[in-house]
């Protein structure tokens, strides 16, 4: 699409069947063939639970380590999705591991999580790249905040202090109240980010970001693992569903 960046993403999750996790690792690694013979301005996002993180740290590792060096070797971003909170420090944690190897890659932090300031503050303390979400997986709400009110609360404020920081940040929201106030923040402090949305959500607002000079991409999923996706679209919000559907099913 002209003007838009994308980030494509093979959707599953929680995968425990070996054979099914190596079909993940090449569909990746084709991915990124694809992308670099075309000369596309594109990234790819996976899940560490698609690369074998349900069975153990180790295979993961090795598949990740697999993808990381193709893209390294195609100088293509990755990103790390965030998933649910029982995999929340495993993936900070290989996060931060691999971005000693390969500065070109990136993570999501959860602004929900009401530790997901200091999950920000760690990875910007190590010159990390991160995707600003909001969060939603159903979580108890011990861990996470269910307010609106207070999840936008915490998005504004990492935002402001990863601006503050210079963050390599990519803000990944379709509200529009979040949105104008990042656009307050870059006139101010001149830094470069992106504004990532999912593919067939908010086209007004893309389009007009993009008309008005800024950087903008499309998160686009793609496969046949695409029910638990919709479900935590529906969550967020019920009238989500349509486009949810759009985003995976629209060519």
């Amino acid at each position: 699409m002209k003007g838009y960046h994308v980030v494509l993403n093979y959707l599953g999750e929680e995968i425990t069947d070996e054979k099914q996790i190596r079909y993940t690792v090449l569909e990746y690694k084709k991915m990124i063939d694809i992308i670099r013979r075309e000369k596309l301005n594109a990234a790819i996002s996976l899940k560490l639970t698609q690369l074998g993180l349900s069975l153990n740290e180790s295979l993961c590792e090795d598949n990740l380590n697999e993808i990381v060096k193709h893209a390294k070797n195609n100088k293509l971003t990755i990103w790390i999705d965030m998933e649910n909170s029982k995999y929340t420090d495993k993936t900070i944690k290989i996060y931060l591991k691999f971005l000693k190897e390969y500065h070109e890659i990136g993570v999501a932090i959860q602004a929900y999580l009401k530790r997901g300031f200091e999950l920000a503050k760690l990875v910007a303390a190590n010159d990390g790249m991160i995707r600003l979400v909001k969060g939603a997986y159903k979580e108890p709400s011990s861990i996470v905040y269910t307010s609106k009110e207070d999840i936008n609360r915490n998005f504004n404020e990492i935002m402001q202090y990863l601006f503050e920081k210079r963050t390599r940040l990519e803000l990944g929201t379709h509200d529009e109240k979040l949105v104008y106030n990042a656009i307050k923040l870059l006139l101010k402090t001149k830094h470069n980010i992106e504004f990532a949305f999912l593919r067939g959500i908010r086209n007004d607002l893309k389009s007009w970001l993009v008309k008005e000079g800024f950087k903008v991409v499309e998160y686009i999923p793609y496969g046949p693992s695409w029910k638990d996706y919709v479900y935590r679209r529906i969550r967020e919000k019920k009238s989500n569903i349509l486009l949810a559907l759009t985003s995976i099913f629209t060519k």
